[in-house]
């Protein structure tokens, strides 16, 4: 191996008895260019089971023989003390993602189960690694990667929920006996709770172990990350290894040429508009993995496009800049975003700073919490957003995100807005939940759905909501204005006060289908259209006009009774409303349109139609 120029090392060579209370940096260089057997001249700061007669640092490598032993130590039976010799490791601090990177050349692996690599974790029994091994039993020389997690064992004390083993082979890299000396580059990636794993035959392709988008689950990287920590021993490491299963032979060399590693948020890199996938676009390698964070941070210098060509795995994507990053989808199959993350960890959209867009399409398979911190600043999701069943999505921060529409098990507004994008039309615009929270209490909500121009259903179990999405609408409403929290519309505050949001039980208007859906009784519908329209029809006409009389000088009264500025009584001021409307229809999806005037079957008009009805004299006595 060549020598190499050797970089500066912030780690102290702590003795493990010191390990709860190791101070560790985040990155880990070792270049290998110092000379013996001993620990000091590999450069880490720990090794498990040492044995100098197996190993050597010269002429910028370190060399490790496997032995016989099984790799930790029996990892498959959980005994302990654990027996693999010479498993050097550093500390690192895992902030929100670990890249641990090695490049070596193994000769000689010929005997079953002998191999090495890469590794990290707490300790020996909570770790993950990315190995070659000989294995007959998968074509000889193969790549092995592995989670070990021995509080999931189910023979723990306490039990574990599930296997503690988790592995993934691809075999067949060469045949056996190994002939030649055989260069792998390996990268082994830790977000959050989830690792992937990259292997390289040439340095400059990777593949990733076992399949596009796999993750390795439930890695521990503290005594209380996942799932309990009932046996690990201390602070996050990584380091190299070397292993020999149960059969002694002439024994395998790893000659590591290099370990880099590095703990951070991976940045977009570049000040330019480009692919999401590759490697060298980020700071810190492409977020595409259960539980990765990404950061469109400050690189950008004036509006870019970021697109996806296929689809990648994340957990948090984070957008900080005053100009504008597009997420765009690409021409590649399946070309989008999968949010998802272990255990009961949410999902999440940041925006720290500015106005940014993804029109890329997004699956969400964990609930998604989506914090647009300050206002004016907006997330515009204008592509397709699919959720998985049972999964919600949390607004926070005081700013706005804005989908065509949402479909999802929960809604919760806790701040700022969550807005429905105007103009869609239709069921493209029909949104569908099952709940709806918005923060706050009665008149004095702290969070706003805006439904701009379109539908919105609430398709709830159990007690009716329809008393609180009432109240929510009545501070919407303010007074005409449509600009309070709670249920509004901006589409009605730009249209003046004969637009407005509407409310009624499906089983009021004794309907199965609304918005281009499928509902049942126990639905809460909300419309955008024309003040004046108690039965949702997108037309004020006599039918709202007798619902409006049949009701009136009553108190206690909904949307659908006439009361239509949300004030609990029917009377002169929601007849006006009506009558300022009469005759007129609003499309779906009409976010500019004052309607027009649709003549009634009756050449009668409205004021004709109360003095008809009598209305005209309850109204002078209520006056």
């Amino acid at each position: 191996m060549k020598a190499r120029t050797a970089l500066p090392v912030c780690l102290s060579a702590l003795a493990l008895a010191a390990d709860t209370t190791v101070r560790a940096a985040t990155s880990v260089n070792l270049e290998f260019n110092g000379t013996g057997s001993t620990l000091a001249a590999t450069g880490f700061d720990g090794v498990y089971n040492i044995d100098p007669t197996n190993f050597s640092v010269a002429g910028g490598s370190l060399s490790i023989n496997t032995q016989v032993g099984d790799t930790f130590g029996q990892y498959e039976n959980n005994l302990d003390p654990d027996t693999a010799k010479n498993v050097f490791y550093s500390f690192i601090d895992p902030l929100t993602r670990t890249v641990a990177e090695t490049k070596f050349t193994v000769t000689n692996l010929n005997t079953n189960y002998h191999g090495g690599g890469v590794w990290m974790g707490t300790d020996e029994d909570h770790y993950v690694r990315l190995g070659v091994i000989n294995n007959l039993g998968n074509g000889g020389v193969a790549i092995e990667a592995l989670r070990e997690n021995q509080d999931l064992w189910p023979g723990n004390t306490p039990p574990g929920p599930g296997n503690d083993i988790q592995g993934a082979q691809v075999g067949s890299i060469t045949t056996s006996p190994q002939l030649t000396p055989l260069t792998l580059t390996f990268r082994l990636i830790r977000d959050g709770n989830a690792a992937s794993m990259f292997y390289s035959t040439d340095g400059t392709t990777f593949s990733r172990v076992n399949a596009p988008g796999f993750t390795f689950d439930n890695v521990a990287t503290s005594a209380t990350s996942p799932p309990g920590g009932v046996s690990v021993e201390g602070a996050f490491r990584v380091g190299l290894y070397a292993f020999g299963g149960d059969i002694g032979s002439i024994p395998a060399t790893l000659a590591f040429d290099y370990l880099h590693a590095t703990s951070g948020t991976t940045e977009w890199n570049i000040d330019a508009s480009g692919d999401y996938s590759p490697w060298g676009n980020w700071s810190l390698g492409t977020p595409s993995a259960v539980e990765a964070t990404g950061l469109f941070g400050t690189k950008i210098t004036a509006d870019k496009t970021v697109t996806v060509q296929e689809d990648n795995n994340v957990g948090t994507l984070i957008f900080d800049n005053s100009h504008r990053y597009t997420v765009a989808a690409g021409a590649g199959t399946n070309a989008g975003l999968t949010f998802n993350a272990f255990l009961t960890n949410p999902t999440g959209l940041t925006v720290l700073s500015g106005s940014h867009t993804i029109s890329a399409p997004i699956h969400v398979q964990k609930s998604l919490v989506v914090n647009v911190a300050n206002a004016p600043s907006t997330l515009s999701i204008t592509g397709p957003v699919t959720f998985d069943a049972a999964q919600s999505l949390t607004k926070t921060g005081a700013g706005v995100v804005e989908l065509k529409k949402y479909n999802m098990d929960s809604l919760i507004v806790n701040g700022g807005t969550a807005r429905v994008i105007p103009g869609g039309g239709g069921s493209l615009s029909t949104s569908v939940v099952k709940g709806l929270t918005i923060g706050g209490t009665t008149d004095a909500w702290t969070g706003k759905l805006d439904v701009s121009d379109n539908k919105f259903i609430i398709d709830y179990t159990g007690s009716s909501p329809i008393a609180t999405v009432t109240n929510q609408l009545k501070q919407g409403f303010a007074a005409g204005a449509w600009n309070g929290n709670g249920i509004s519309s901006s589409t009605a505050n730009a249209a003046g006060t004969t637009r407005a949001v509407g409310s009624a039980e499906a089983s009021d208007l004794g309907t199965t289908t609304f918005g281009g859906q499928t509902v049942d009784p126990t639905t809460v519908l909300l419309r955008y259209m024309a003040a004046g329209d108690a039965n949702l029809d997108g037309t004020v006409n006599t039918t709202d006009f007798n619902l409006l009389a049949g009701n009136f000088g009553g108190s206690g009264k909904r949307w659908f009774n006439g009361d239509f500025n949300y004030d609990g009584v029917v009377n002169t001021t929601d007849f006006n409303l009506l009558a300022s409307t009469f005759g007129q229809s609003v499309p779906d999806g009409a976010a500019s349109s004052l309607g027009t005037l649709v003549p009634e079957p009756t050449t009668m008009s409205v004021a004709g139609i109360a003095v008809a009805c009598g209305l005209a004299r309850r109204r002078r006595r209520h006056a």
